[in-house]
């Protein structure tokens, strides 16, 4: 083996830890985000059904469910406080 070959192997180890603890890290954000906004619609002063329906939302949808309880859910429960 050259001295080239050991280079391009260990850079390449490297570069597959680097992206593993990447995405890693991003699934480990994406499930705090999930779980936050399972959080919030559940203490939320929203009726049972419509919290039903955000729940279900997210679990069907485990990314875009949250956003839009983040941008749209939130706003309109604390308009009706």
């Amino acid at each position: 083996m050259t001295f080239f070959d050991n280079l391009v192997g260990g850079s390449t180890q490297v570069l597959g830890l680097s992206l593993a603890a990447v995405l890693a890290m991003g699934v480990l954000a994406a499930m705090a985000f999930f779980v936050a906004a399972l959080v919030g619609i559940l203490r939320s002063d929203e009726s049972g059904v419509i919290k039903l329906l955000w729940v279900v939302l997210s679990f069907s949808a485990p990314f875009l469910g949250p956003l839009l309880w983040f941008v749209i859910g939130r706003r309109i429960a604390q308009a009706r406080l």
